[in-house]
């Protein structure tokens, strides 16, 4: 699947710690599609065209080690106004297929959406580091971050470089008797939000140097797209499910003894989960 016309975007006003406003007349997503049921299978192309698309996002920015001024973090939800698809070779199946994804944009809209966060994250930084480089050219800021605050910030760059925000999960399929279940397009997103919360205390007794930290994380978002089938394909019903988490909080007392031979040990860990809400739409109809 390939999101189109990301590259017309527009940023229509940018404040400090950075909130602005991506607008997209109109965006194409391609791809290919396989339909199964009981008794027929479609495969081909398809596309979804997006009208009047708004992407808002709030940037917080953070001095790097060498005193340049770049985006740290951003979060982003987008919203849009119009939707029209079209999946072509539908055969037998097309008109209930067709009216079951008209009647739920949101729906498959929601499974795009991580793709298009992504693309839209990668877009953003570009533009943003830009117009701050232009802006600051060769001059430096004063680095004051404490060498931990420095490593959270290192390590919230390792997990979005190494494609773990958002994160993409396995599909899931498992049946029991006539019955089945199977998940798709489950991602987690926000898990390079974590930050440093409250003061760090160290303390040292019998050469052993002790730290108590909290790590806590901002809102984590999930979504994944379900069906659940009765017989070999006789009987399915699929829907949308999404969840959120306000916060997770993680404190950690850990120790190290002087006498480095020795590995670090850690003597308590607490985690704290903020509330927690799931909603699930599934479609009012039954495929036969």
């Amino acid at each position: 699947m390939r999101a189109m016309h990301f590259i017309m975007f527009i940023i229509q006003n940018v404040k400090k710690n950075v909130e602005g406003m991506i607008t997209l007349d109109e965006m194409l997503t391609k791809g290919r599609y396989t339909l199964s049921s009981f008794m027929s299978k479609s495969e081909g192309p398809f596309q979804v065209v997006l009208k009047n698309v708004t992407v808002t996002a709030k940037a917080n920015l953070m001095v790097q080690m060498d005193g340049q001024l770049m985006t740290d973090s951003i979060d982003m939800d987008i919203v849009f106004k119009q939707m029209s698809m079209d999946f072509q070779n539908l055969g037998f199946m097309g008109s209930v297929f067709q009216s079951i994804m008209n009647s739920a944009p949101n729906l498959v809209f929601d499974g795009m959406k991580p793709f298009m966060l992504k693309e839209a994250d990668t877009k953003m930084r570009s533009e943003i580091d830009g117009n701050i480089k232009k802006m600051m050219g060769d001059r430096r800021l004063p680095n004051s971050i404490s060498p931990l605050d420095m490593a959270i910030a290192e390590g919230r760059k390792k997990v979005r470089e190494m494609g773990y925000d958002p994160f993409h999960l396995p599909n899931y399929n498992k049946t029991v008797g006539v019955f089945s279940i199977s998940t798709i397009n489950t991602y987690i997103t926000g898990a390079s939000s974590f930050y440093r919360v409250g003061d760090i205390i160290l303390s040292m007794e019998n050469n052993t140097v002790s730290s108590k930290f909290l790590i806590g994380t901002q809102k984590i978002h999930g979504s994944t797209q379900w069906e659940v089938g009765m017989g070999i394909g006789l009987v399915s019903r699929i829907g949308h499910a999404q969840f959120s988490v306000e916060h997770i909080k993680v404190g950690v007392d850990v120790s190290q003894a002087l006498d480095t031979r020795k590995h670090p040990q850690i003597n308590d860990l607490q985690i704290n989960l903020g509330n927690i809400q799931v909603r699930m739409d599934g479609l009012a109809l039954w495929i036969m």
